[in-house]
């Protein structure tokens, strides 16, 4: 019996994180006030932002101070494609998706050939940058007045955000956690922990922290195109430091 219970507690079935985002599959059958779920959708979206952002720092070494850009650009893609091409919301998330890896790509290969805190402000002026743009292109993006967006449902009642943002975590947790554990995410560890080992071994340190950033902001990207479509209105604050920071 002993045997069969530490095989348990080692395989990933025992995963505490993957048990809570169990339960929370039923939370909105018990819980019907508005902002109780309203804090656990926020709860969730910041989570799963976390997990992205630890993506970075915690395997190749890099802090992404830009983050909340990549965010932002997945919400204004996804924003843009509903209010000037009359694209659905759940088809524009994915858009922001991708375009958001495709910036974090190739941000990745003009910053990420430097090292520690040098490829985190060049990661930083990148996103101050892109914030700009949002901030002063008026004429497409409104800037600080604002960007309304079409929300996903039309309803005033949370539960059907919170499976939404409940799917994407539980996506990313998956998705984030199937690369760690594979060949890929051991080439990260390996770069995180000496990257002169890791080159000597034959591993290409550029090409793999550049994947890793490129993930990282694909996730946002998603992210960010849910809350242009649950906020209903994006300004370019929402790409500031600060809400990296938080």
């Amino acid at each position: 019996m002993t045997k069969y219970l530490e095989q348990f507690k080692s395989s990933k079935f025992a995963n505490p994180g993957l048990l809570l985002l169990f339960i929370l599959i039923f939370v909105p059958l018990f819980i019907s006030d508005q902002f109780i779920l309203q804090l656990l959708i926020s709860a969730l979206l910041f989570g799963t932002l976390a997990m992205a952002f630890d993506f970075t720092v915690g395997f190749i070494n890099v802090v992404n101070f830009g983050f909340a850009a990549f965010w932002g650009v997945g919400g204004y893609t996804s924003a843009l494609l509903a209010t000037k091409l009359g694209v659905s919301p759940w088809i524009g998330i994915f858009a922001g998706l991708f375009f958001s890896a495709l910036l974090g790509f190739l941000v990745g290969l003009l910053t990420l050939r430097l090292h520690g805190i040098f490829a985190a402000v060049m990661a930083w002026f990148t996103g101050l940058g892109l914030m700009s743009i949002v901030t002063n292109w008026t004429s497409f993006t409104r800037g600080p007045l604002g960007l309304m967006s079409p929300m996903f449902f039309d309803t005033m009642d949370r539960g059907p955000y919170f499976y939404v943002v409940l799917a994407m975590a539980v996506f990313s947790f998956f998705a984030l956690l199937a690369i760690a554990n594979s060949r890929i995410g051991l080439f990260f560890k390996a770069i995180g922990q000496d990257e002169e080992a890791a080159k000597a071994s034959g591993v290409n340190p550029t090409w793999y922290r550049v994947l890793n950033f490129t993930i990282s902001t694909a996730i946002a990207g998603l992210l960010g195109g849910f809350y242009a479509h649950y906020i209903g209105i994006l300004t370019p604050d929402v790409m500031k430091t600060s809400q990296t920071i938080e």
